[in-house]
C-alpha cells in the first residue's frame, strides 16, 4: 500500500514511483538471485533506498508469493572511516550484520580482513541454516578508490558465493565505470546476475516533486520561475536548491540563478558524479562526435533506456537540458590534444569540425604559437599566404577572432583563452 511509503521524504517522490523501483530491485531476490542497480547521478538514489528498505510494507508487496524469509542488511560504504578500505567495509558488513540479528557480536579488535571475513560467513551460516535468506544492499561505493573497489567486489562475490542460494545481494552503483570492474573480473559475476538499470524521473514524477515542495515551503511561482524549473528537470537536487532560491530570493532570471555559488555548486558535483564512460558519450552528443567505439554504444543505449537520450533518426538529444550546461560549462576542465591526423581536440571535440577553414587556421596558428602575442600582419600571411598584402583587412581578422571566441564560449572554454592586445596582436594562452 502507498502508505507504507513515507510521505514525509526530503525528496517526496511520488509513491507509485518508489514502489515502481522496489519492485525492479527487489524482484530478482525471489528467484534467488542478486542484483546490480544502476542509478543515474542525482535521481534521488539515497533517499530512494532509505525509502524502500525501511518499508516492511513495500518489501512485503514485492516478495508476495515467495514462502522464504529475507533480512535485507543495509551496507553504507560512507561508514567505512579505515583507511584500509576492505578492512573498513568487512567492519561495516559486520556491524549491520550483527544489528540486523539477535546473534552475540564478537569484538573487531585487533581482527584483520581473514578473520573478519570468516566472522561474517559465519553469521550468515546460522542465518541461512533458518532457512532466511541474506540480502546484503550496498551503497557509496564510488566513495571507494577504483584499485580497492575491485577487491571489495570480489571479496563480496567471496561471501555470496559461500552460499548462493540464500546469501545474495543488491549492489547500487552510481554510473557504469563500476559495472564495467564487475564484468570484466569472472570472479564477480555472481554480482551481476540481474543488472537493473533505473529510468530518470518522468516529467510527471519531476512536476510532483515541484508541487510538494513549493506547497511545502508555500512558494508561489510565476510564469517565469516555472519556466526557468523545466531547464532543471530530472535533477532533484538542482530542482530543490533553484526552489529554495525562489523562496529567499525570489530571483527569475537564469542567467542570475546559474551564477549562484550552490547553483554552481551543485552542477559541479554533479558533473563529478557522472562515470568517465558517460562524460565521454555525453560529450560526443553534445559536440557531433561520432560514436563508434563498442563499449560507446553499450553506455549510449543504456542512455535511452533510462530516458536520457532521445534518438530521432541518426540523431542523439540530452532530454535534461541542464546536463548539457554542466556538460558544456566543465569542458574548460578537459585538456586540448591532437587525433592521429594531427587534428586539434578539445576533449572528444574535433575542433576542425567545430571552426570554418579560415577559423580553423588562425586558430592553429595561435595554438602553434601559444602564449606568445601573434601580430595582425603574421595572422595575414597565414591566412592569406603572398596576397596577404592585397586582401589585409583588420576586420576580417577581427570578426574572424570573434567568431572563433565565440565558439569555444558555446563548448564552455574561457573567452580569455584567447587575449586581445591593442595595437599589437593575438595570444593563445593555454590554461587547460
Amino acid at each position: 500500500m502507498d502508505s507504507d511509503i513515507n510521505s514525509n521524504s526530503v525528496y517526496a517522490f511520488p509513491a507509485p514511483w518508489i514502489r515502481e523501483l522496489a519492485f525492479k530491485i527487489i524482484s530478482p531476490i525471489k528467484i534467488g538471485e542478486s542484483c546490480t542497480v544502476i542509478w543515474f547521478p542525482e535521481t534521488g538514489k539515497n533517499i530512494n533506498i532509505k525509502e524502500i528498505f525501511s518499508s516492511t510494507g513495500l518489501i512485503k508487496q514485492v516478495l508476495k508469493g515467495d514462502n522464504g524469509k529475507s533480512v535485507f542488511v543495509p551496507v553504507d560504504l560512507s561508514m567505512v572511516m579505515n583507511d584500509n578500505k576492505i578492512l573498513g567495509f568487512l567492519q561495516v558488513m559486520y556491524l549491520s550484520l550483527s544489528k540486523k540479528t539477535s546473534l552475540k557480536r564478537s569484538s573487531l579488535l585487533d581482527k584483520n580482513e581473514v578473520e573478519l571475513f570468516d566472522l561474517i560467513n559465519g553469521v550468515c551460516e546460522k542465518i541461512t541454516k533458518r532457512g532466511i535468506h541474506v540480502v546484503f544492499v550496498i551503497n557509496e561505493v564510488e566513495l571507494i578508490p577504483l584499485k580497492s573497489r575491485e577487491i571489495l567486489f570480489q571479496a563480496l562475490s567471496n561471501i555470496v558465493f559461500f552460499n548462493r542460494n540464500y546469501i545474495h545481494t543488491i549492489l547500487n552503483l552510481n554510473n557504469m565505470d563500476s559495472l564495467s570492474l564487475l564484468e570484466k573480473n569472472e570472479k564477480t559475476f555472481s554480482l551481476i546476475q540481474n543488472i537493473c538499470f533505473l529510468p530518470i524521473p518522468s516529467t510527471r514524477d519531476t512536476e510532483y516533486f515541484i508541487n510538494v515542495l513549493t506547497q511545502r515551503w508555500k512558494i508561489n511561482l510565476n510564469k517565469k520561475q516555472k519556466k526557468i524549473l523545466e531547464t532543471f528537470y530530472g535533477n532533484n537536487l538542482l530542482l530543490k536548491a533553484v526552489l529554495r532560491i525562489f523562496k529567499s530570493k525570489g530571483n527569475d532570471s537564469l542567467d542570475e540563478l546559474l551564477n549562484e555559488r550552490e547553483i554552481q555548486l551543485k552542477m559541479r558535483v554533479y558533473f563529478e558524479e557522472l562515470g568517465g564512460q558517460e562524460k565521454i558519450v555525453l560529450q560526443k552528443i553534445i559536440f557531433g562526435e561520432e560514436i563508434s567505439d563498442h563499449r560507446e554504444k553499450f553506455v549510449l543505449n543504456y542512455l535511452i533506456d533510462i530516458g536520457l537520450i532521445k534518438k530521432n533518426k541518426k540523431k542523439f538529444t540530452i532530454e535534461q537540458e541542464i546536463l548539457t550546461y554542466v556538460i558544456k560549462e566543465n569542458n574548460f576542465s578537459l585538456k586540448f590534444s591532437r587525433n592521429t591526423n594531427q587534428e586539434i581536440m578539445l576533449g572528444v571535440c574535433n575542433l576542425k569540425r567545430l571552426f570554418t577553414a579560415s577559423e580553423y587556421t588562425i586558430f592553429e596558428f595561435l595554438f602553434k604559437n601559444q602564449n606568445h602575442i601573434v601580430s595582425r600582419d603574421e595572422i595575414a600571411k597565414k591566412l592569406w599566404g603572398q596576397q596577404y598584402i592585397d586582401r589585409y583587412s583588420d576586420w576580417a581578422i577581427d570578426k574572424t577572432i570573434s567568431r572563433i571566441r565565440a565558439k569555444l564560449r558555446e563548448i564552455g572554454v574561457k573567452t580569455d583563452l584567447i587575449k586581445i592586445y591593442k595595437r599589437k596582436g593575438y595570444q593563445f594562452n593555454i590554461l587547460l
